[in-house]
């Protein structure tokens, strides 16, 4: 089952690419490519850290949870791991930064959603 939900989200990510590639005629290394790419190695230092953090604690918190699945702190958990993979997407990909206002939708309302997920 796991094995599966995992073929299917990278067969999907890949077609996402696949599609961007044919219909918006984007070449395949521009959406392939490392973004630092011929940059200095230490560009982006810190945020980078920040995601491997993010998804270590989104890791150990799932792991947690299934874990303790029926105690007390087991929703907890669960919920703690979908937030940091929540917040580590967002880092990772410049969400809240570049493109969700690129289609209309505030910064601010996305921090206040944060706020109501917390």
């Amino acid at each position: 089952m796991t094995i599966g939900i995992a073929l299917a989200l990278a067969a999907a990510l890949i077609g996402v690419v696949l599609y961007i590639h044919a219909v918006k005629d984007v070449p395949m290394g521009t959406l392939t490519r490392d973004p630092l790419s011929g940059k200095p190695a230490h560009l982006g230092l810190l945020s980078q850290a920040g995601i491997l953090v993010w998804a270590a604690g989104a890791a150990v918190c799932f792991l947690a949870a299934s874990v303790l699945r029926d105690a007390p702190g087991g929703r907890f958990l669960l919920g703690g791991g979908t937030l940091s993979l929540v917040l580590c997407v967002d880092d990772a990909f410049l969400l809240h930064d570049e493109v969700l206002p690129l289609v209309g939708i505030p910064e601010e309302l996305i921090y206040a959603a944060y706020l109501g997920l917390i």
